[in-house]
């Protein structure tokens, strides 16, 4: 910029007179030595940080003065007097206003003191930009004319950097004082981004810069100690009370997240890293009392107090920190609420979502992030994020490879085909299980000798005839589709006013997804086959597991020794033990004749699988689409599943198959029973005073979070067939993802920092999301033990299994009325009093009287067939 001042263009002169003047002209174009320009014509400035236009030369132009003397000419040359016009100012930073703070007749002066701070300042000058770092100046006042010394005699200069305090001033109090370096901090990584972004620096050049001015800030921190009032202050700033630390950090995740992602940047990355980490320790003065001891602040603390452990980026829910919440927050909820609307037209690559997440490194430390997720991210979508970025200070934007996909498993290839054993295998046939087959105590165990090594892949429950929630479900008819049964439900029915319906009491009734039991995928034909039965366990789970002994079987089988005994022995134990646990599976689930279609010729058929040896149930009805819910639509992913009566499933029980206390130690009597729902209901939110959704504006005030749920960023779990146990936590704001071509919402739970494993995986859709009652606000919920069912799952994102998409149980249960026009209730939630009244009964606490209030449902006109 200094160059471009200084560098003016010299009227049109004869040949001569260029010739004479071009030497010593410093304003000559061709003439390689710039000068700073003096107006008094003494010494010119040796100052190198001094702006090297000179105010004394511009005097004339800005001066109120009605005649202007030509000394050349020693005329008097009549002017018009300049009126410092405001409005001209194309400065955007610098506020319009009758008098400028920056000139000496202003109000607004303070006598030479900085406006960004209570010290006194001296005062400095410059051309360039705003986002500049600044850079102190000492001495005279620019320019050589007539004045007092350190005050600007004439106008507004084009720019105004930070003030750097004056040592001379008064001292500041520490906190402050912080508090404006962090502000010169966010300012300098600013400009040194911005550099980068207009090509006037390269990656490199700007990550060591920014590690530099990190550097500065833990220097000024230590330093700090030899202040006098080090010991009496206390300050702790973080993302939530401070806007300087958030754009930091958004400078950072930027760097982190965008740009360096080569794996030539790696070393830089580490370095970057290791160094934010020791900045944002310097933000606790707890953390930097604790090291008094060493010169320099290189080590930090985690937020727990202790030994501090490196830190990368991690993704946290919205509503993490309780009711501390960031601004902008209830903005984006407003944007993503549109777009779920929105009814333009759209078209992305199936499976993309945007998710708003929090991102940093502490519950304490992070920003509102619109994580961006494409199946193949284009070019097209880097630029896209790239100016989203740009608009917004306080907002990280980042894209990666991801997609949303169905939490079912789904075995590629062909259909798999259990096929009796026969002789060839050298396999003794399975012993007869005592009449037909069909029933066996509840207590049976196969009594084999190599049981002990082998444990079965999947859930099986301790008394086959009380099935807990959470076990592996799938048609029977199918090889390929497998998923996870959530839990129990039932119609609350009056039997007086529905006598039609008496026949149903005591049946209850299951459910999972229908992505998941309506098998839309063809395998089965299910449409071809009404009311199908399901197997649970998992009839695909449990023939992927008996292949897998049986191909192991064959292996030793096909292996031979040298005669020598001592080699042979081995051999033979192993193909003794795959042979009775192949025994094993065949007593657990015999192997039925079971009706499928044929995919390919459509035909009905035969084949023998390995099923349970009670049925489980049929599906009585199920839905996967898109339902308009008001002025939005929602997704409606169910089954309905009618139990077997031979079943008894009289409470939602996770299950004493599973040490559920070895993952937290809580869950143990009560809390291993759902007796209440979480009511996740989203506000609808308001239009932000003085806010346009379509042009963000990242200062909205935090008072405004209207839409905020009390919920948010609650702790919970849930078990899957596939990813078993895993924890995390309600995310506040929907995600908005394209499916099945249509844009689709949907509420979500984000992985658990605590966590080193996915969250969900294919194979745990229709699992319940839970929580302990104890961990949600007191009085919110109508029990304070137990535990409370958010929603059932039914997608995640299958790249990095972070997030887990899930359908709200309010909206479940609000759906089956709307269909049934009959009012649902959970298994084990005790009924409210007008839920009492609509059925007919007194309250009463009485479990016995609770019990009998569960009736049955014909879904259809037809009466469905019995299950055995």
């Amino acid at each position: 910029m200094k160059k471009f001042l200084i560098r003016n263009r010299k009227p049109v002169m004869d040949s001569s007179a260029q010739g004479s003047s071009s030497a010593m002209d410093p304003h000559n174009n061709n003439n390689n030595d710039l000068y700073p320009i003096n107006s008094g014509g003494g010494n010119r400035s040796t100052y190198t940080s001094e702006s090297q236009d000179s105010f004394g030369d511009l005097q004339p132009m800005f001066t109120q003065e009605d005649r202007t003397a030509d000394k050349e000419n020693s005329v008097a040359v009549s002017g018009t007097p300049f009126i410092n016009d405001t409005n001209l100012n194309l400065n955007p930073t610098i506020s319009i206003a009758k008098s400028s703070v920056f000139t000496k007749d202003s109000t607004d002066y303070m006598g030479g003191k900085s406006i960004f701070s209570k010290g006194k300042m001296t005062l400095s000058y410059s051309t360039k930009p705003s986002t500049a770092p600044s850079t102190a100046i000492t001495g005279d006042s620019v320019g050589s004319g007539s004045g007092k010394k350190g005050q600007l005699r004439f106008g507004l200069p084009l720019q105004i950097l930070e003030l750097p305090e004056d040592s001379h001033g008064v001292e500041i109090d520490l906190q402050q004082a912080i508090q404006e370096k962090l502000h010169q901090l966010s300012e300098d990584c600013s400009y040194t981004i911005n550099q980068f972004n207009n090509s006037l620096a390269n990656l490199s050049t700007t990550v060591i810069n920014i590690i530099d001015c990190l550097k500065g800030f833990i220097k000024f921190i230590n330093s700090s100690k030899e202040r006098s009032d080090y010991k009496s202050t206390e300050w702790r700033f973080d993302t939530y009370n401070n806007i300087y630390i958030r754009r930091l950090m958004v400078v950072y995740l930027n760097l982190y997240d965008n740009l360096l992602t080569d794996d030539a940047y790696l070393k830089l990355k580490l370095l970057l890293t290791k160094n934010f980490n020791d900045f944002i320790s310097t933000l606790s003065s707890s953390n930097v009392k604790q090291k008094n001891n060493s010169q320099k602040l290189n080590a930090s603390m985690s937020d727990k107090g202790g030994p501090y452990v490196l830190q990368k980026p991690q993704n946290y829910a919205v509503g993490i920190n309780g009711s501390q919440r960031l601004p902008n927050e209830n903005v984006v909820h407003s944007i993503m609420g549109k777009m779920a609307s929105s009814s333009a037209s759209v078209k992305e690559q199936n499976g993309s979502f945007i998710a708003p997440i929090l991102r940093g490194l502490g519950t304490s430390m992070n920003v509102m992030c619109l994580y961006f997720a494409y199946p193949n991210p284009t070019e097209f979508h880097y630029k896209l994020a790239k100016s989203l970025h740009d608009l917004f200070d306080e907002i990280h934007i980042m894209v990666v490879k991801n997609k949303i996909e169905l939490a079912a498993t789904t075995i590629p290839g062909p259909p798999v085909t259990a096929e009796p054993l026969n002789g060839k295998d050298n396999l003794p046939s399975p012993q007869p299980l005592g009449d037909s087959g069909r029933s066996l105590p509840s207590t049976f165990i196969p009594q084999v000798n190599y049981t002990a090594r082998f444990k079965l892949p999947f859930r099986v429950p301790t008394d086959i005839t009380k099935p807990p929630m959470s076990m592996s479900i799938s048609l029977e008819s199918t090889t390929r589709v497998s998923g996870t049964v959530g839990g129990y439900i039932y119609p609350m029915i009056n039997v007086k006013t529905q006598p039609h319906l008496q026949s149903y009491a005591n049946s209850k009734f299951a459910v999972s997804c229908g992505h998941v039991c309506l098998d839309q995928n063809g395998d089965s034909g299910g449409e071809s086959i009404q009311y199908p039965h399901v197997s649970v366990p998992s009839k695909v789970v449990i023939l992927l597991y008996k292949q897998a002994l049986v191909s192991q079987y064959q292996k030793f089988n096909s292996m031979t020794t040298d005669g020598n005994s001592a080699n042979q022995m081995p051999l033979v134990e192993a193909r003794a033990a795959y042979s009775q646990v192949i025994q094993q599976v065949d007593q657990m689930f015999p192997p039925k004749r079971v009706k499928v279609v044929d995919p390919r010729t459509k035909q009905m058929k035969y084949e023998i699988s390995n099923l349970p040896i009670h049925r489980f149930g049929q599906i009585i009805w199920g839905e996967r689409a898109l339902i308009d819910a008001g002025k939005k639509k929602r997704l409606s992913d169910l089954a309905v599943i009618k139990v077997n009566r031979n079943l008894i499933c009289d409470a939602n029980f996770l299950g004493d198959d599973i040490p559920f206390n070895e993952y937290d130690q809580s869950l143990m009597f009560d809390n291993l029973y759902v007796r209440s729902i979480v009511p996740l209901r989203r506000a609808e939110v308001a239009q932000i005073d003085g806010i346009d959704i379509n042009e963000i504006d990242d200062e909205a005030p935090v008072s405004d979070m209207a839409a905020s749920n009390v919920y948010d960023g609650i702790n919970v779990f849930k078990y899957g067939s596939t990813s078993k146990f895993t924890k995390g936590n309600l995310n506040g704001i929907k995600l908005v993802y394209w499916f099945d071509g249509a844009i689709q919402s949907s509420e979500f739970i984000v992985n658990s920092i605590e966590s080193n494993s996915a969250f969900a995986a294919g194979g745990d859709s229709g699992l319940w999301v839970l929580t302990k009652c104890e961990d949600c606000p007191p009085g919110s919920l109508s029990e304070s033990k137990g535990l409370a069912v958010l929603g059932m799952l039914h997608s995640y994102d299958g790249e990095f299994k972070q997030f887990g998409l899930f359908s709200p149980m309010t909206e479940i249960l609000s759906r089956l009325q709307a269909i049934t026009s009959i009012k649902w209730g959970i298994v084990g939630v005790s009924p409210t009093k007008k839920e009492m009244a609509e059925m007919g009964l007194d309250y009463a606490d009485d479990e016995d009287d609770l019990e009998s209030i569960s009736g049955a449902l014909s879904m259809a006109s037809n009466a469905t067939s019995e299950v055995d």
